[in-house]
């Protein structure tokens, strides 16, 4: 019985899509030996051939007469274009076309109106380019239409043609105008919008919010102005998602936001809303879970009355609003998991209901004015991934870390002790605790962070040696341990299968020479060695760095002449080089610095080139090397000085 019920059904199945006509497998034929890709990567677009019905076919669909009428070329590593030539244009009956997540080049081929019965058009992630053009206007059987994450340009066609659309997603692109051509409510069946990062402006017509079946309205990062004003036929009960973030509206909060009972995600955040708000009247929305109303001009009354009973936020980001204290009916919020309450004024100490009572998974207090003075700093709650109380005044000793935090960022406080810092915990990837009051020696059990990426420590008044575990450490891939009172050799254990990217020892009593097994780290993009006391030649070992693009040895005691490197020199990538006050002798080494390509690229903004007090390349004085001083942070642009003789 079950092997007649399998038989029955496979009959049914191609009973139901028919046997493919012989043009439809012709024109696929066609489309595929005019389509550039991998074999390798696409082995199910190889395996189109004469010798299997095209209706069995990997992303191919037949109606019952075997015609194709849904087409999935996506992720198929298809690069180049689709021009109008393409015989793609020739299957008529198409009613399903996904091209998404592949690699084309050209702009939107103008015979994509030929394709007049199509429902379901995604080319997101496909490449395209150009404006969007009038043809699109055909396709008055449109369902869902997916553009997003393309370089498209332009203006917005009018939609109001598709009366069918339930589905618009064009985010992700380089689109201009307004979006006041489409008569938005005339889209009834329209359930999904997402404008998405593109350059629109313009204000928000009242209709976008009258569209009775709408359920998400995405329209963030763009440069939309002006208020939101009443809409006296507000239909969008169903709305369960408004995103209007990133974008320069401005006025008073309608009251029509607080009457959509349906939604779940509301975020306003860095825009220009101004005026009261009382927030029991937005957490009375009961399903609401995300709420972000940050970086803007609202004067946010978080006390909550006892009585009033709020819903149970799982994300609030209040960022910005001139809050004071910590709002009272967090306390109760039992499914919180992120709570952003940075840059406000609160003050005093974090609540100890924080750590207890909250199951938070990312935490941000910085930018406040908070202390710690009576007693110490809990952090441990289990579920804690990602702390940041940077920019506080938090003191006295670091708190241990929690076993289960990834990030933790304590910089820019007035902590003094790292005695009883240590981390045995193999999750924590980022520690930042620069700008502190950090006094003593790096305690080696850091080290144990088994998968430490990134470590800075830097402004701070921390002495003794750098710990060898941190040469050692394979994880590790940006070291910043400038600005303090660090002595004695860099040690040479560097791990050869060393992952730093960023080293920088600036500003220390570092002595002795450059390790030899720094050169282990291939991967070393910036290598700042300044204001030491390294007395070694230059460090020729370091030649083959390929990625290197900052290298910064000012202010030691390295001498000699700079004779290992030559035209064939691997730095192409250098933007930032200074050996100023030294004692480099000699001439200058025209040949490899002209052989620093990145320096000569206009278009890159980061280069400087500093050799003072040892010698100037001749090509500086008459202009052949431009030099751009933009972007460029923490690095003294000083222009070269003659100080040694130099080639006529």
């Amino acid at each position: 019985m079950l092997l007649l019920a399998i038989i029955f059904f496979q009959i049914n199945v191609v009973l139901a899509s028919g046997h493919c006509q012989s043009d439809q497998q012709e024109l696929l034929l066609q489309l595929k030996n005019r389509l550039n890709f991998d074999s390798d990567l696409s082995p199910k677009l190889v395996k189109w051939n004469q010798s299997l019905d095209c209706c069995m076919w990997e992303g191919v669909t037949c109606d019952a007469g075997g015609h194709v009428t849904d087409l999935d070329l996506s992720d198929k590593r298809i690069v180049g274009g689709i021009d109008n030539s393409s015989s793609l244009f020739n299957l008529q009956h198409l009613q399903s076309l996904n091209l998404a997540n592949n690699h084309f080049t050209s702009n939107f081929p103008s015979r994509f109106d030929k394709l007049s019965n199509l429902s379901h058009l995604n080319l997101s992630h496909a490449g395209f380019t150009g404006q969007i053009p009038e043809v699109i206007t055909n396709f008055t059987q449109l369902v869902s239409l997916d553009f997003s994450s393309n370089n498209f340009s332009g203006p917005i066609p009018s939609f109001s043609f598709a009366k069918n659309l339930t589905h618009l997603n064009l985010a992700h692109n380089q689109l201009t105008g307004s979006i006041l051509s489409t008569n938005w409510s005339s889209l009834s069946k329209l359930e999904f919008i997402n404008l998405r990062d593109n350059a629109l402006s313009g204000t928000l017509p009242a209709t976008l919010f009258e569209i009775p079946s709408l359920q998400s309205l995405i329209l963030s990062q763009n440069q939309f102005t002006g208020e939101l004003h009443e809409t006296p036929k507000l239909a969008s009960s169903t709305l369960e998602s408004l995103e209007l973030d990133g974008n320069m509206l401005n006025g008073s909060l309608p009251m029509f936001v607080f009457g959509l009972q349906s939604l779940q995600v509301l975020i306003l955040s860095s825009n220009n809303f101004s005026g009261p708000l009382n927030l029991s009247s937005i957490l009375n929305l009961t399903n609401l879970s995300t709420l972000d109303l940050s970086f803007n001009s609202l004067s946010i009354n978080a006390t909550i009355s006892d009585h009033v009973s709020v819903s149970q936020i799982q994300t609030l980001k209040l960022a910005s609003c001139n809050l004071e204290r910590f709002p009272n009916f967090l306390e109760e919020q039992s499914k919180l998991s992120i709570l952003d309450l940075s840059v406000n004024q609160i003050y005093g100490e974090i609540p100890n209901w924080v750590w207890t009572s909250l199951s938070l998974d990312y935490f941000n207090l910085s930018h406040n004015k908070l202390v710690n003075s009576q007693r110490p700093l809990q952090a441990s709650n289990s579920s804690l991934s990602v702390l940041d109380l940077h920019d506080n005044k938090l003191q006295g000793q670091l708190p241990k870390l929690s076993p289960y935090l990834k990030y933790v960022d304590y910089s820019s406080n007035n902590f003094s002790s790292i005695t009883q810092f240590y981390s045995n915990s193999s999750t924590i990837s980022i520690i930042l605790l620069s700008n502190n009051s950090l006094r003593g020696s790096i305690p080696e059990s850091i080290c144990g962070a088994t998968n430490l990426q990134i470590l800075d420590l830097s402004n701070n008044y921390l002495n003794g040696t750098i710990p060898q575990c941190l040469n050692e450490m394979e994880s590790l891939k940006v070291l910043g341990l400038s600005r303090n009172n660090l002595n004695g050799n860099i040690s040479d254990k560097f791990s050869s299968n060393c992952s730093l990217q960023t080293l920088n020892l600036d500003g220390n009593h570092l002595e002795g020479k450059v390790p030899i097994s720094l050169a282990n780290c291939a991967n070393l993009e910036v290598l700042d060695l300044g204001n030491n006391q390294i007395s070694d030649t230059f460090p020729c070992h370091l030649k083959n760095m390929s990625k290197l693009r900052v290298l910064v040895l000012r202010y030691n005691n390295f001498h000699g002449l700079i004779n290992c490197l030559d035209d064939n020199s691997s730095w192409s990538l250098l933007q930032i080089v200074d050996l100023s006050s030294n004692h480099f002798r000699g001439e200058s080494p025209d040949r490899w610095l002209q052989t620093w390509k990145a320096m000569m690229d206009a278009s890159d903004e980061l280069k400087v080139l500093v050799l003072q007090d040892n010698f100037t390349p001749h090509f500086f004085q008459n202009g052949d090397f431009p030099l751009s001083t933009a972007g460029v942070h923490n690095f003294p642009v000083l222009l070269p000085t003659p100080n040694f003789h130099r080639r006529s």
